[in-house]
């Protein structure tokens, strides 16, 4: 992993490390350390949670979901860091963005993404962690039913994945050792131009 500061320091060997570790399994994903300073992600906890509305089906997934706010700024932003891994032009899908908070007791089975993600070919997603402080838990997991790819929930973590056909995602149940930690994460597809 690898932080957006070192990124922005003008490093191709650091951009071509990441390009390489996108491209090198066969679940195409990187994930970014440090992409946001923590005042920018408080101040972005702080907007999305007025329009945080619960979703409980026991069978998909228990969590908030805000799908209404938007950051098109941050979504820009994020949207080139994700073109120079994959090395393509992208648009992000703001009207599309989810905005996730996950505490003990919540968690997203696979059954909640295929709907998602299904009709998206060419598609790829970038989840930005936004959360005060790790958990340890709540792992955002990627398969295809043969190999895998994890990303670790940290603060300030972006994740860049390639969502092709057959590939689910899930998020790991939080279990009552994290207390009063929340979890939010930004969830936005961006489609190739």
């Amino acid at each position: 992993m690898v932080s957006l500061v070192t990124m922005s320091m003008g490093m191709n060997p650091v951009l071509e490390a990441m390009r390489f570790a996108f491209r090198a399994g066969k679940v195409h994903g990187c994930a970014i350390e440090q992409v946001l300073p923590a005042d920018v992600c408080a101040v972005l906890r702080e907007r999305v949670r007025p329009g945080l509305v619960p979703f409980d089906l026991p069978s998909r997934a228990r969590y908030q979901v805000n799908t209404t706010h938007q950051e098109p700024e941050i979504a820009r932003v994020l949207t080139e860091v994700a073109e120079h891994i994959v090395e393509k032009p992208l648009a992000p899908r703001i009207e599309a963005s989810r905005w996730l908070r996950l505490a003990h007791g919540d968690y997203a089975l696979s059954r909640d993404d295929v709907d998602r993600w299904a009709a998206r070919p060419d598609s790829y997603e970038l989840v930005l962690d936004f959360s005060a402080a790790a958990t340890g838990e709540a792992h955002i997991v990627y398969s295809d039913g043969e190999t895998g790819f994890v990303v670790q929930q940290e603060p300030s973590m972006l994740a860049v994945v390639e969502r092709r056909a057959g590939l689910r995602r899930w998020d790991r149940y939080l279990t009552l050792r994290v207390g009063e930690a929340e979890v939010f994460r930004l969830s936005l597809p961006l489609s190739i131009r």
